[in-house]
């Protein structure tokens, strides 16, 4: 159980060496090449551009063949009335989708905080990471329902 630190430096000391020479060779590809640097540095004669005026295409008039008839919009379709809510918007449904979204994100915060913490101290941890895990994903879950309120309906919870 005493190597664990050396296992992390050696590991440590590779990944280092690997963006190093990840680095390295990056910065030599990308420099331009000797012959790429003497071509650019040679001036080139350009011939004048000879300007020309504009003068804007004269625009063709429309007319259409049949003047449509006017109906008013209001005859068409019946007023809308402005007191109308989505669906779902009512209090009752707004705390449910909180609840519902906070739930789903403890059950979920909690088996991968489990997993976490088996992998990280065994049994002792899982029980750890899941009550973290768990915390921590219903307060993302019920901040995400919070979310979905706010959009859906324009107001958080009232």
């Amino acid at each position: 159980m005493k190597t664990k630190w050396k296992l992390a430096a050696i590991g440590t000391a590779l990944v280092m060496a690997t963006s190093l020479g990840t680095g390295f060779a990056t910065a030599y590809f990308a420099q331009p090449r000797a012959e790429a640097q003497t071509e650019v540095s040679q001036p080139r004669a350009v011939a004048p551009v000879k300007r020309v005026a504009y003068r804007p295409a004269p625009r063709a008039t429309y007319q259409p063949a049949v003047q449509p008839a006017y109906t008013p919009a209001t005859a068409a379709y019946p007023a809308a009335s402005p007191t109308t809510t989505s669906v779902g918007c009512e209090s009752k449904d707004k705390w449910l989708r909180v609840g519902k979204d906070g739930l789903i994100g403890a059950v979920a915060g909690a088996l991968l905080g489990a997993g976490g913490g088996a992998i990280a101290d065994g049994k002792n941890g899982a029980g750890k990471g899941a009550a973290i895990g768990g915390i921590a994903g219903a307060a993302t879950g019920a901040a995400y329902g919070l979310y979905q309120n706010k959009t859906a309906c324009g107001s958080i919870l009232n």
